[in-house]
């Protein structure tokens, strides 16, 4: 498909800077986009949070309204993420209002995350970042991307932290995986300057961890860092740690975003080596026990730019997802 004549049609769960620059890499290679988040649906004002029969009804209005407008458009493509947060009847609303417009579902969540397979009937094409859900469902594999933010960002420039890591810190397994971590670096003999951020919004898990592990207490942070906060973190450092969730093979965002800055990467993910940007010398894969974990090739890693890698940015990515 032309995506330079196209009309796109977006969904996606709430907004972030990644809904963001899937708008905008639309933006600089469609006719036009027009992009709506459930967050706008499901958000509970003042008197929804009391009164459950109000917001059914202010819900309801904010979704009618979004039809009213939309069914005077044409739409050549919708991209629909995170189907499950939203009813079937939406769906079928959609289907009967553009029954000609083709329509493609993403996920950048593993169906043992979140199950989007009973929503499959309503799409042209589904594709998933998991690996073995794409081989299991008989799904369309396509990895992430990275924005346009992150290209180089690690090269040419002084390092403050030979190891870093952004993230969540209560997913399964890695919360274990960074108590060991931690430990490691406080048994090294040389000093490794480190910059690591978990974001945790649970007070009350933050509260226990506080007198259970105060030395790990002074890295979580409850809210999500800003975008230039990230890129000023991945700049200053040499490599950066990548531990997916356990339920899920599919290669994170920091993966990306990591190469694409021309930092080491450091990811317990073994799927990687099926990629045909795996390189050794970029990318070491340890142990979830870190029994193979060597700071060495830390500190011998120089910062490079790898120009095949152009082909995962978002702007690629749009194109790819669209070419049917």
């Amino acid at each position: 498909m032309n995506l330079t004549k196209a009309n796109i049609l977006y969904f996606d769960a709430n907004k972030t800077i990644y809904t963001r620059g899937i708008k905008e890499a639309f933006e600089r290679s469609c006719n036009s986009v027009d992009f709506f988040s459930y967050d706008e649906f499901n958000r509970k004002g003042i008197i929804g949070k009391v009164d459950h029969s109000s917001y059914t009804k202010e819900r309801e209005s904010k979704i009618n309204e979004m039809f009213n407008y939309i069914k005077k458009r044409s739409y050549d493509i919708i991209l629909i993420k995170a189907p499950f947060m939203i009813e079937h009847e939406f769906f079928q609303r959609l289907i009967f209002h553009f029954p000609n417009a083709t329509k493609i579902n993403y996920n950048w969540s593993s169906v043992e995350k979140f199950d989007f397979l009973p929503y499959k009937k309503y799409f042209d094409i589904i594709y998933s970042f998991d690996i073995k859900d794409c081989e299991k469902y008989e799904l369309n594999y396509h990895p992430l991307f990275y924005l346009p933010e992150f290209k180089k960002i690690g090269l040419n420039h002084p390092k403050k932290f030979d190891i870093s890591f952004i993230g969540t810190y209560f997913n399964k397994g890695r919360y274990e995986f960074f108590q060991d971590f931690i430990k490691l670096l406080n048994n090294k003999n040389k000093k490794v300057k480190h910059k690591f951020y978990f974001y945790s919004p649970n007070k009350k898990k933050n509260l226990k961890l506080l007198f259970k592990n105060p030395s790990t207490f002074k890295y979580i942070g409850s809210n999500f860092l800003p975008l230039n906060s990230v890129v000023e973190i991945m700049s200053n450092s040499v490599s950066m740690i990548d531990y997916p969730m356990d339920i899920q093979t599919g290669l994170t965002m920091r993966t990306f975003e990591t190469i694409a800055a021309g930092l080491l990467l450091i990811t317990t993910n073994e799927y990687i080596k099926r990629e045909p940007f795996y390189d050794s010398e970029r990318i070491k894969i340890i142990k979830p026990d870190l029994s193979d974990f060597d700071f060495d090739f830390i500190h011998s890693y120089i910062p490079s730019w790898d120009p095949s890698f152009e082909k995962y940015s978002i702007d690629n990515w749009i194109k790819n997802i669209t070419d049917l």
